[in-house]
């Protein structure tokens, strides 16, 4: 009966997730919660009592890869996504009371995430980016022998300046 061993392929799979995003193997952490998540939702439709909790650990280890996708790419399609993960948390949580330790823990993580999604503003995620942009920039100078390199970057480097000091003119 290969349906009796779901619940631990989709166990499986999550925790795939969590380790392959630890390693930085991104695309296949997505595959990998995404598969998790659709199994526990399916086997959630047929006793939602025992797999609802699963649905919602695997869509919060979701969020918080998105969380950290959303990080280091600016990419808005994470947002949207991530609060529609901790919103479909928020909904399957109400089936328990509010003081069932896993609901608590839960929802800790849902306020966490709701308000990081919330709160991401993609000006200031470009505006960090072309400052890291300038410490690379000046960092690789420090060690650069060749002159003409030398004058690139410095270039490049005064031309991100002055885009964020337009960025920073424009917002005041």
């Amino acid at each position: 009966n290969p349906d009796a061993y779901l619940p631990d392929v989709a166990g499986t799979l999550n925790n795939l997730g969590n380790l392959s995003s630890d390693n930085n193997d991104m695309e296949q952490a997505k595959i990998q919660f995404g598969e998790a998540l659709g199994l526990y939702r399916e086997l959630a439709k047929t006793n939602i009592r025992a797999y609802n909790l699963d649905v919602c650990m695997t869509a919060l280890n979701l969020g918080l890869f998105y969380e950290q996708l959303l990080k280091s790419t600016g990419d808005l399609a994470l947002k949207t996504s991530g609060l529609a993960l901790v919103q479909e948390v928020r909904e399957r949580l109400t089936i328990y009371p509010p003081d069932h330790p896993q609901v608590v823990q839960y929802q800790d993580y849902v306020d966490r995430i709701t308000q990081f999604f919330t709160n991401f503003n993609e000006d200031e995620f470009l505006f960090q980016q072309k400052i890291e942009a300038v410490t690379a920039l000046k960092d690789q100078n420090k060690t650069e022998t060749i002159p003409q390199q030398k004058v690139s970057r410095q270039e490049e480097i005064l031309r991100l300046l002055e885009q964020l000091t337009d960025t920073l003119a424009h917002n005041e």
